[in-house]
C-alpha cells in the first residue's frame, strides 16, 4: 500500500468471522456484560474540556485546527450535523460549555490538506488548502455554484474521494490561502478545482475568480469579493481541545519517523471494466451470501430483507436467544455446557450489531450504515453426529470512526 487513506486505502473488506462458542464441559459464569460504547454513542457523551484557542505555529500541509473570529473570538466555522452536511457557525463557548459533546467538537475540527498532497512525490507544495472536516475526510469545502460560475456567496460541503464521488452532479474544491499569520489571517479562496470525467483528475476551473473572501455574515459562512468586509480568521490549533496527533517519538511513532511524501495509492482497477474496483456497503457480498447461500434456518436472526439491511429488530434477536436455548439443550442433553452464559453470547451480538458508521474515513462507507451486516448462531452436526455450534459474524471490517490514516508517517506502518 504506498499512501495513507486514497485515501489511505483503509478498505472495508467483505469477510464473514464464524468462532466457535462452547467448550466441553465447561463452567456457566452469572455476569453483567457490557461492549465497547459505539462511536455514535461517544459522540453524544458529553465532552469536558478547556480550550485557550491558542492559534497554531505554522500554517502548513496536514494542520488540525479550528477557524474562529479573531475579532471577538466567539464564533467557529462547523460542520452540521445533518446526513447531508453543510457548514455552519456555532459559538466558540459551545465547545466547552455544559452543552458539549465530542460530536460538537469533533465537527468544528478540520485538517488544512496541500492541494498537491497526494502528488507531493512529483510535484511542490502549493500553500493553497483543501479544508477537510476530520469527521468526513472524504469530502472537502467547496463554492456552491455550478462548473464555471466565477464567483459565489454560499459554501458547500463535497464528496470528493469515496466510491460514490463521481455519481455527484457538482464535484469540486476551493483551495484556500491564507494572507496572514495564524494569530489574525484572512482567507482566500484562491482556485476552485473541478473534477473532470474524461481525465479523471482535478482541474484548474479557469473561469473562477481569485478576489474572494471567506466571511462569516451573522450565523452564515460564505463568500465575499469584498476583502474589507471578509472576516479574520485565529486559525487555532484544533490539539488543544481532542488532541489527535501523533507527535515524533510519542507511543504511536517511536522511531520518530518523519512524514513520507510517497504519492497516495490510486483505487484498484477492475480489469474486466477498467473501473475502479470498489463497492458500496449496500452492495455487499455478505447480503448476497445471506440471500443464497445462508441456510434458511437462520435467516430469522438477521436484519435482511431483499438481500440489503433493515434495521435491528426485537424479533431476530428473539430468534437469536432461542436458537442458544436450543443449542444450550443440546449440549446438556449430551452432558455438556457453553463455555459462557447465554447472556454473554447476546451482548457481544447486541453491540456488535449497534455500531455504525458515523465518519466517511474509509472509501465505501456509508453514513448510519452498521458496521456488522449480521450475526447469527448455528446448530449443526457433522458426518459423525457430533453437534458443532458457532457464533457467525458478517463484517464489513470498517472502524465506523475518523482514522486520521492521512497522517500516517510511513505506510503501511
Amino acid at each position: 500500500i504506498n499512501k495513507q487513506r486514497k485515501a489511505g486505502l483503509k478498505w472495508i473488506l467483505l469477510l464473514v468471522v464464524s468462532f466457535v462458542v462452547i467448550q466441553v464441559p465447561g463452567v456457566t459464569l452469572a455476569a453483567d456484560f457490557h461492549g465497547p460504547s459505539p462511536m455514535q454513542a461517544i459522540l453524544e457523551s458529553t465532552f469536558v474540556g478547556t480550550w485557550s484557542q491558542q492559534p497554531v505555529a505554522e500554517i502548513q500541509n496536514r494542520e488540525h485546527v479550528v477557524l474562529l473570529d479573531a475579532a471577538t473570538k466567539s464564533k467557529v466555522i462547523a460542520l452540521s450535523d445533518t446526513t447531508g452536511p453543510t457548514l455552519v457557525v456555532v459559538t466558540a463557548s459551545s465547545l466547552t460549555d455544559d452543552s458539549a459533546t465530542y460530536g460538537k467538537v469533533l465537527r468544528s475540527m478540520f485538517q488544512l490538506q496541500d492541494a498537491n498532497i497526494e502528488v507531493l512525490a512529483t510535484q511542490a507544495l502549493t500553500s493553497t488548502y483543501m479544508l477537510k472536516p476530520e469527521l468526513l475526510s472524504y469530502y472537502s469545502v467547496d463554492a456552491d455554484v455550478a462548473v464555471g460560475a466565477a464567483s459565489a456567496s454560499q459554501l458547500a460541503v463535497r464528496d470528493v474521494k469515496s466510491t460514490f464521488f463521481t455519481a455527484e452532479s457538482i464535484i469540486g474544491y476551493l483551495a484556500l490561502t491564507f494572507t496572514s499569520s495564524a494569530e489574525s489571517t484572512k482567507i482566500k479562496a484562491t482556485h476552485r478545482y473541478i473534477y473532470s470525467q474524461v481525465t479523471e483528475t482535478f482541474d484548474l476551473d479557469a473561469a473562477w475568480s481569485a478576489a474572494q473572501w471567506l466571511v462569516i455574515d451573522g450565523d452564515v459562512v460564505g463568500l465575499t469579493t469584498d476583502e474589507a468586509s471578509a472576516t479574520a480568521f485565529i486559525v487555532a490549533d484544533a490539539r488543544e481541545l481532542i488532541d489527535v496527533v501523533v507527535d515524533l517519538g510519542s507511543d504511536l511513532n517511536p522511531a520518530s519517523i518523519e512524514w513520507q511524501t510517497n504519492t497516495f495509492a490510486s483505487y484498484p482497477i477492475d480489469p474486466s471494466t477498467g473501473e475502479p474496483e470498489t463497492n458500496s456497503m449496500l452492495e455487499s457480498l455478505l447480503f448476497d451470501q445471506a440471500c443464497k447461500e445462508i441456510d434458511s434456518n437462520y435467516l430469522a436472526q438477521m436484519d435482511i430483507e431483499n438481500c440489503a439491511p433493515v434495521p435491528v429488530s426485537t424479533e431476530t434477536r428473539a430468534a437469536a436467544e432461542d436458537m442458544l436455548n436450543q443449542i444450550e439443550a443440546v449440549l446438556i442433553a449430551n452432558g455438556e455446557s457453553l463455555r459462557y452464559d447465554k447472556a454473554l453470547y447476546l451482548a457481544v451480538r447486541d453491540n456488535m450489531l449497534s455500531h455504525s458508521v458515523t465518519a466517511i474515513d474509509e472509501v465505501n462507507a456509508i453514513l448510519d450504515q452498521r458496521l456488522i451486516a449480521y450475526v447469527y448462531f448455528t446448530m449443526a452436526k457433522d458426518t459423525s453426529g457430533v453437534y458443532h455450534p458457532f457464533m457467525v459474524v458478517g463484517a464489513h471490517n470498517g472502524s465506523g470512526g475518523p482514522n486520521f490514516l492521512v497522517d500516517v508517517a510511513r505506510p503501511p506502518g
